[in-house]
């Protein structure tokens, strides 16, 4: 049987953490894969990323190529360097190519120009999208959102509310699900005694994400439990607030490769965000890291997270906004029998193996680019 040979694109594999699910992919039978990086990135949280090789993320990948990149830092305005992508795409014929980019970004249409003109003119071509709101004041973009997309095999939607923004503005490629993935080798139940019931977050320290919510909730709940703590590990813009907040626990930013081990120090996650006419939660996978960790994990009805809660079978959801709807949750979790919690804990933890571990997202990236 010849071997399958694909090419992932995209910013977020400069981070070593994004490459380990292409990774998985390459060791599946008779398949080849190569990426193309960032050699330098900005991102909201670390200014300067930088490429650098890991042996175990990319142990199985044919080639990683870091390129420079024109507008770093800016995902809708980056391009890869036209010259040497061209380059790769005229050396090697593959059988699919996966971006992991937006509809009207100029990486798209850099990369559908370029590949006109290599060996790969009529290699299969996927888009992997996060995208999943209705922006009116974009409609200008659509024709050419329209134009660019045109020739692709599919569209892979982190969550399924980028079909219903891709039906929206009429694009015609089909659409599919393909959701964010955690290491399993990372990521597995660890149990720390503690006379005190935990509550935690993870992620950017913004309004959005719903900090204030989660910071009042916990100061008015903790007045009757006073075994109740909250840790928090992240950075942002309202990293200053949160540190004058009495009786939280703030770790501040971790590396990609601590991240796990925030886990180890918390009884619920808790991810209340709130949706804002620039931003909803486009899937949220500290939910499936806090689940394949066995912490129980609740959210708000922000974009994604009800849906990605759902697969999970976590009973813990409630509306974005209301304080007294997330302390419900929290005294909801508070007053689990053991059995009732190492129930919800197994459920969660098998969904998550089952659903959203870098192999089980890997061969479902597989599937959709072979059977396309």
């Amino acid at each position: 049987m010849a071997k399958k040979s694909f090419l992932i694109l995209g910013h977020p594999l400069v981070v070593d953490a994004n490459r380990t699910v292409w990774n998985e992919m390459a060791k599946l039978p008779d398949v080849e894969v190569d990426l193309v990086v960032p050699s330098k990135w900005k991102s909201n949280l670390i200014k300067h990323l930088q490429f650098k090789t890991n042996s175990e993320t990319d142990s199985h990948l044919r080639h990683i190529y870091p390129l420079s990149v024109l507008c770093a830092g800016k995902a809708s305005f980056f391009f890869f360097n036209p010259i040497r992508l061209w380059s790769i795409l005229r050396k090697n014929k593959y059988d699919g190519i996966l971006l992991t980019q937006e509809t009207w970004s100029l990486a798209l249409a850099s990369l559908q120009l370029i590949r006109f003109f290599s060996s790969n003119r009529h290699t299969r071509m996927f888009l992997w999208v996060c995208q999943n709101i209705k922006k009116e004041k974009l409609k200008w973009l659509w024709p050419f959102e329209r134009l660019i997309t045109k020739n692709l095999n599919s569209i892979m939607g982190c969550c399924h509310e980028t079909e219903m923004v891709h039906e929206w503005k009429g694009l015609n490629p089909p659409s599919r699900y393909l959701p964010f993935s955690f290491d399993p080798q990372l990521f597995k139940p660890h149990s720390e005694a503690s006379s005190h019931f935990r509550l935690g977050f993870m992620g950017r320290i913004s309004e959005e994400k719903g900090i204030q919510i989660l910071l009042k909730a916990f100061n008015e709940l903790r007045l009757q439990y006073t075994h109740l703590e909250l840790v928090i590990a992240g950075d942002g813009p309202m990293r200053a607030e949160l540190e004058k907040c009495d009786g939280v626990r703030y770790l501040g930013l971790l590396p990609h490769q601590k991240a796990f081990e925030f886990f180890h120090h918390i009884d619920m996650f808790i991810l209340p965000s709130l949706t804002k006419p620039f931003w909803k939660e486009q899937f949220g996978r500290v939910l499936i890291e806090s689940a394949a960790s066995k912490v129980l994990v609740a959210g708000s009805s922000s974009g994604a997270i009800p849906e990605v809660l759902e697969q999970l079978q976590s009973p813990f959801c409630f509306q974005e906004g209301e304080v007294s709807a997330l302390k419900d949750v929290i005294v909801k979790a508070i007053n689990l029998s053991s059995s009732e919690r190492q129930q919800i804990l197994e459920k969660c933890y098998q969904s998550a193996s089952e659903r959203f571990s870098h192999q089980a997202v890997a061969k479902l990236a597989y599937k959709i680019m072979v059977d396309q």
